[in-house]
């Protein structure tokens, strides 16, 4: 697991495998960051509970996606 509320633990499962792709879990309701998770070297983010439970689902991913477009 890569989780988005541990950056630091995205940076040693990159250390760890090659040619893998990290999908990183816990953006927004669980408290991780998608910068922080994009910036440790995760290639995709989870914000499953922070998008469907949202009273504006569609104005929160636009959130989370800026938030990654700044990153890249």
């Amino acid at each position: 697991m890569a989780p988005a509320t541990r950056p630091e633990r995205i940076k040693q499962i990159l250390a760890m495998v090659s040619g893998l792709s990290i999908i990183s879990p816990g953006v927004g309701a669980q408290g991780g960051s998608a910068a922080d998770a994009i910036r440790a070297g995760a290639d995709y983010v989870i914000a499953g509970r922070t998008i469907y439970n949202s009273k504006n689902p569609g104005i929160d991913a636009e959130k989370i996606a800026k938030e990654i477009e700044k990153c890249r």
